[in-house]
């Protein structure tokens, strides 16, 4: 029953999703006029409320709760879902709208803002949810959403979380690029490819170089472990490398008149979004944390961060890695956006934002590769100067690459006077053979 109400929760989110979507991307529901939409919406409504229903009856058949509680777990359930799709509807109207869909700029600004806002809100709120429901649930948390099938040997398969955050990293990544290739004044939707092409190379590429990096924990193993990314095991300096390689690629041939360091500026800063956001990939699947320490030093943290970072000894938990990379990566995003972007902006060139990803990564990494508990370190123990060479080469590939590209800069704007110099005398000579 618990896992119905699941399915028809989530059914309702995307389904309202899909509504808005369809509504200003294609042309299925252009026949849909506002009265019906909002008809089907509600629709999604009451499925969420029986879904939820169905969720909470559930939960009380496998514990036992007071009435009281079950019901304002199933309001904040109701709640928090459709603060989340309202959220979603909004932020979807507000970049449809400067493009594609004849909105006031009044209403865009005012979008922009709600987005915005709301964005900063509905972390308080999420973090407010869970730890309402914290009394409720087990950990360590499952690693999957939902559950089809259990194998002989324990494993579980179903629909992971770890994969929902790289899928949802992706989109927010594409999203995100996408609108820097706007404001560089090309066609919206012109990197739309690379999430067919370029993501699952870069999948296959972090797999690869996983697989390579622990290579002896494979050796004789049977071809489905070797490609079993759903129970973690990605190294994400391959996934940058293979992914960048095949959007490159792509691009060159296929849209000539993009400048691939422009792209490569909207793309790579971006992807620390993604990063931010799969980092909770593993925060569910238990792994990438530090070393043991007392709870209490950390007790600023939320309860349901806590309880999954236990170490199993009272009062113990793992340092949270996951979250201090996330943060890290989450600050290097504005860092290199904002700050080198738009706070260097009379500096720099193209393709510097792009390289300070490079750094930028590079650094987070060899900072904290020592820090992890060593069972997450490629290669394990023996591996720790291993990963941090990796990290380092992308240090060196992102200042290297910034030094190079200034240096063509500087070059080029040395030949240009040159070349109006001789130009000049050229008309002179014009004027005085006249």
């Amino acid at each position: 029953m618990k896992i119905f109400g699941i399915i028809a929760v989530l059914l309702s989110l995307f389904g309202s999703c899909g509504v808005v979507y369809c509504k200003t991307k294609t042309n299925y529901l252009n026949k849909l006029n506002f009265k019906y939409t909002l008809i089907t919406l509600g629709s999604f409504l009451g499925l969420t409320i029986i879904g939820t229903l169905l969720m909470v009856e559930g939960i009380a058949l496998d514990k036992k709760y007071t009435f009281d509680f079950l019901r304002t777990f199933g309001l904040i359930i109701i709640t928090i879902i459709f603060a989340f799709d309202f959220y979603y509807v909004i932020t979807y109207l507000w970049i449809k709208g400067e493009n594609s869909i004849n909105l006031s700029e009044k209403v865009q600004k005012s979008l922009k803002i709600s987005s915005i806002i709301g964005a900063w809100l509905l972390i308080p709120l999420l973090f407010g949810f869970l730890e309402i429901i914290v009394p409720i649930i087990d950990f360590p948390l499952p690693k999957n959403l939902i559950t089809f099938s259990t194998s002989s040997d324990g494993t579980k398969r179903g629909i992971a979380f770890y994969a929902i955050f790289i899928l949802i990293g992706a989109y927010v990544t594409y999203l995100c690029a996408d609108k820097k290739m706007v404001k560089y004044g090309y066609k919206k939707g012109i990197l739309e490819p690379l999430l067919y092409i370029a993501f699952p190379f870069g999948i296959i590429g972090a797999r690869i170089w996983y697989v390579i990096a622990e290579w002896d924990d494979f050796v004789g193993q049977s071809f489905e472990t070797i490609i079993a990314i759903w129970d973690g095991g990605i190294a994400i300096q391959g996934g940058i490398l293979f992914g960048a390689a095949a959007g490159l690629i792509y691009m060159h041939f296929k849209h000539k008149e993009v400048s691939l360091l422009k792209g490569i500026d909207a793309v790579l800063p971006c992807i620390l979004l993604a990063q931010v956001i799969g980092r909770w990939g593993n925060f569910f699947n238990y792994e990438v944390y530090g070393a043991e320490v007392a709870r209490s030093s950390w007790s600023f943290l939320p309860s349901f961060i806590l309880n999954q970072m236990s170490s199993g000894k009272e009062g113990f938990i793992y340092v949270p890695l996951f979250l201090i990379e996330g943060v890290a990566n989450l600050a290097g995003y504005f860092l290199i956006t904002y700050g080198i972007g738009k706070g260097l902006k009379k500096y720099i060139v193209p393709g510097d934002q792009g390289f300070a990803y490079m750094f930028y990564y590079g650094l987070v990494r060899f900072i904290l590769e020592p820090l992890r508990d060593p069972k997450f370190i490629m290669n394990g123990i023996d591996g720790k100067a291993e990963s941090r060479i990796m990290s380092a080469i992308f240090i060196a590939i992102g200042i290297i690459g910034i030094i190079v590209l200034h240096i063509i800069d500087y070059n080029n704007k040395k030949k240009k006077p040159q070349a109006l110099s001789q130009t000049d005398l050229m008309e002179s000579e014009n004027v005085n053979q006249n």
